[in-house]
């Protein structure tokens, strides 16, 4: 896991994030995609692309493959992680896809978005990194919290 990895607020608004504008989704099963091309609808983003994850683009770049139509099969759904990469939303969009995403009914993902060094991940390592923040989050948030000393 990259140990300079951060969390940075995405304020709303109009202005466009980094990347071509699409959303990168690994684990999602054709159905569950197309939940989430009506969401984008429904928030005003029907021009947001939706690419689900071949097999030959795990190798590749992220910013390739954003730039892409894929025509293959997808990764079958349960073979990779459940992930949800946005690439190009606003501010606004990024929020409202957040926000209303249980609208789907489709199982939570791991979020994620574009930046300017995981544009320059392969999908491999990008899916590999996730995993990795996810499960240092998730141990985080199980662990003991430390007893307060006692004071004197």
């Amino acid at each position: 896991m990259d140990q300079n990895a951060t969390f940075r607020p995405v304020a709303k608004g109009d202005v466009r994030r980094i990347g071509t504008r699409a959303v990168m989704l690994t684990g999602f099963t054709m159905d569950e995609a197309d939940a989430v091309r009506n969401l984008l609808t429904r928030i005003d983003a029907s021009d947001v692309r939706v690419i689900q994850v071949q097999a030959a683009m795990l190798e590749r770049h992220i910013g390739e493959v954003l730039d892409e139509n894929g025509t293959g099969d997808p990764v079958p759904a349960g073979k990779l992680p459940r992930v949800l990469f946005m690439s190009g939303l606003t501010g606004s969009e990024f929020h409202d896809l957040l926000d209303r995403y249980v609208e789907t009914d489709a199982p939570r993902p791991i979020f994620a978005a574009a930046t300017e060094r995981n544009l320059h991940f392969t999908v491999k390592q990008l899916l590999l990194e996730l995993l990795a923040e996810h499960r240092a989050m998730a141990a985080r948030r199980t662990a003991p919290s430390r007893p307060e000393e006692p004071r004197t």
